[in-house]
């Protein structure tokens, strides 16, 4: 037995409950800036040094790598750093793990190669063009959104209903795709978990092997799971129901590839015997933050009623500007990180947030203007950079002779001179003899001059193929940038922005040499199998830039997770935030629309609940549209947010914040406590109870549900209390 109860003293009682609680499922709702993952290590910990659960019968499921690799850390750590290792990984890793093994059992070639979202696309594009497919009637990213939307619902190709013409070509797409990622040996993100999820359903011994392997089960960000990773939950955790589920409805912006916020009450109603525990003291914001984000949020349904509280005292109100234009916003963004600036900030400590990447534009120029350094965060990830990708097109063709997306990719890369007319007679006469692009690269390079460059190639890569016998995986990707032009042709480019690609294959071959010493394989064909499985789930969040003394630039997805002392919530306007798409009425889709606002509202409510000190939002009049001024209103979340807490300032505004005390906290909660919840009576509108108080000057305002008339909003000197 390991001791952790020092660690467990540190908790809150809260947190401590949601860690020692006994087996059975337990799902922890846990707000934002909670400690929900110190709950999950702690409980993970807690299982294995006082509870003497074996690390391998534990499971725990994150949604980054990154995140996975802290988990395991920080575990460790709490555990006096003991050789153990629980079983952490995302669900696309783990899956992968899973499928590796018991390859025959789910249909897959031994040496399957995973891809990523962005060379899915590209194989759909490809398959398109082969199809005589037009991207004026559908485009590869629709195809990719219908297969990957149909997958997380777990149909295969032709089990949708077609209903309309456009319908059938996806469905048309979605069967060629299907086949070719069976005759390449090629399995996408969804594909990893439904082919998962299959083979549990059928396999009777391999389910019960599974369910009897892991007694524990928990996930972290519940909140992001799809209708898939909850069944292969179910699967995982059907035996002991030891299921601990964390996370935070409120903050579920990612619907838009097929996350369900509602899967945390999915989770309580199929499990009633669950324990429901609620995380709601926060550990990062300030009080007024605080209020403002619990004002916004209320306004959202079919949701856990939580109200997060902090224990720090003080606080500033939020700084509310409404600029002119779009331009004169970004300037006083610049003014007002410049004098915090001067008084002891770090660059760093700054971060500007936006709904959409377009909006960075006005404060990128005006940043430049005014020597403010910044960095765009999210941008091109190192496994995503050009360069980067022909490489391991290259690693890819030697690893697996059938991807023929790899050899379209490396066979003139650098040119080489075989060009897209040599590249679709590949493709075609592969079509006509139903082989591979390479076995037909292999027959016309054997069949004269004609082929000559062909034959070069060929000889390239099954020389490279050789050294996979004999050379560490670094030498062998330094052999492949060597080899195949790459270095030289990059070195020798007109153009210094290519020729600063170098850089990135120097580093890629550093990736390869640290990736063996970390490598459990033992062949090196083995190790260059992971390596590129690692590639694909885990596409450069190891190889960010360090951090910088600059202000970090990025949109509301991008900043979740991530918290700042000093947030400008930029854009707050009608069509911008809340986005467009969710303002359109439309009849047919009205539900529809009302889900898109609220997820609209948790995204307001993530950028702001990102603030530790001090908060800034900020709006403009007008903006330009493609080419043209447009005015716009200001965005109804802020009229969601108590005045109280806004302190409305302008361009010349000097950034000395001022503060809400404590007193003037507690005197609000007190009136707004004499109200909460009561039945009142008015005049015309009959009798109704109070869902919501505001004070204004000390005034409070009640949001009244009337019987009969609905919901009002008016002073409480209009209604009186009905007294049972």
């Amino acid at each position: 037995m390991i001791d952790i109860s020092e660690h467990l003293a540190s908790l809150n009682s809260r947190q401590r409950e949601a860690v020692t609680a006994p087996d059975g499922p337990v799902l922890v709702t846990a707000g934002a800036g909670s400690g929900k993952t110190a709950v999950l290590v702690n409980r993970i910990a807690w299982l294995i040094g006082t509870r003497n659960v074996p690390a391998n019968r534990i499971i725990a499921v994150t949604f980054t790598n990154k995140a996975a690799r802290e988990m395991k850390r920080r575990v460790q750590t709490l555990l006096s750093d003991a050789p153990i290792e629980p079983v952490v990984g995302t669900f696309h890793g783990l899956c992968n793990q899973f499928l590796r093994i018991r390859h025959q059992e789910a249909g897959l070639d031994r040496n399957f190669s995973i891809m990523d979202q962005d060379d899915q696309k590209s194989f759909i594009a490809t398959l398109m063009k082969s199809q005589n497919r037009r991207f004026g009637e559908i485009t590869p990213q629709q195809v990719q959104a219908h297969i990957n939307r149909c997958k997380e619902s777990k149909q295969r190709a032709g089990q949708a209903e077609v209903y309309t013409e456009r319908y059938g070509i996806l469905e048309e797409m979605y069967k060629v795709y299907e086949h070719e990622c069976e005759a390449q040996g090629r399995v996408d993100f969804a594909e990893l978990i439904l082919r998962t999820v299959e083979v549990m359903e059928r396999n009777a011994k391999v389910r019960e092997h599974i369910q009897d392997r892991f007694q524990h089960l928990l996930i972290d960000e519940f909140q992001d799971t799809n209708a898939l990773q909850y069944q292969w939950m179910e699967l995982f955790g059907g035996k002991f129901k030891n299921i601990t589920a964390v996370g935070d409805e409120d903050q579920s912006i990612y619907s838009w590839r097929g996350a369900l916020a509602g899967n945390l009450k999915r989770f309580e109603d199929a499990y009633a015997d669950a324990l429901v525990i609620r995380l709601e003291q926060n550990y990062r914001s300030t009080r007024p933050i605080l209020d403002a984000a619990n004002a916004l949020i209320k306004h959202n349904s079919n949701r856990f009623e939580k109200k997060l509280w902090t224990g720090k005292k003080g606080g500033s109100r939020i700084r509310f500007m409404s600029a002119n234009d779009s331009s004169a916003e970004a300037y006083f963004v610049a003014n007002q990180i410049q004098q915090i600036e001067a008084t002891g900030r770090k660059l760093a400590e700054f971060a500007v947030l936006y709904r959409t990447n377009a909006q960075s534009r006005n404060f990128e120029e005006v940043f430049g203007a005014q020597n403010i350094p910044f960095r765009v965060y999210g941008g091109v990830r190192f496994y995503q950079r050009r360069e980067v990708k022909e490489v391991v097109s290259y690693l890819h063709l030697i690893a697996n002779p059938n991807a023929n997306d790899a050899l379209l990719r490396a066979i003139n890369t650098p040119p080489r001179g075989i060009g897209d007319v040599a590249k679709r007679h590949i493709a075609e006469r592969a079509g006509e003899q139903n082989i591979s692009y390479w076995d037909v690269t292999v027959e016309l390079a054997e069949t004269g001059s004609r082929w000559t460059k062909m034959q070069l190639f060929v000889d390239l890569i099954m020389e490279l193929r050789k050294l996979t016998e004999t050379r560490s995986l670094g030498q062998l990707i330094k052999a492949v940038i060597e080899l195949s032009g790459l270095r030289d042709y990059y070195e020798k480019h007109a153009d210094p922005t290519e020729r600063d690609r170098v850089v990135n294959l120097d580093e890629l071959i550093n990736a390869g040499f640290a990736f063996v010493a970390s490598s459990p394989a033992a062949l090196e064909t083995e190790v260059l199998g992971e390596y590129l499985d690692g590639v694909a789930l885990d596409p450069g969040d190891t190889h960010n830039d360090e951090p910088e003394e600059k202000v970090q630039l990025m949109t509301l997805h991008s900043a979740k997770g991530l918290e700042f002392p000093v947030v400008f919530l930029s854009g707050l306007d009608e069509t911008i935030l809340p986005h467009f798409f969710s303002t359109q009425s439309n009849n047919r889709f009205k539900g529809e629309n009302e889900e898109a606002m609220e997820e609209e509202r948790r995204l307001c409510y993530v950028g702001m609940t990102r603030a530790e000190a001090v908060l800034y939002i900020t709006r403009a009049n007008r903006r330009m549209v493609r080419g043209e001024w447009q005015s716009f209103r200001r965005s109804r979340f802020i009229d969601e947010i108590p005045k109280r807490l806004l302190e409305y300032v302008n361009l010349a505004s000097s950034p000395n914040t001022s503060e809400l005390d404590d007193d003037e906290h507690d005197e609000v909660d007190s009136k707004c406590a004499d109200w909460m919840g009561k039945s009142v009576r008015h005049k015309k509108f009959g009798e109704g109870f109070v869902t919501d108080v505001e004070l204004n000057n000390k005034d409070p305002y009640l949001t009244v549900k009337f019987d009969r008339f609905g919901t009002k909003l008016m002073l409480a000197e209009f209604v009186t209390i009905v007294h049972d």
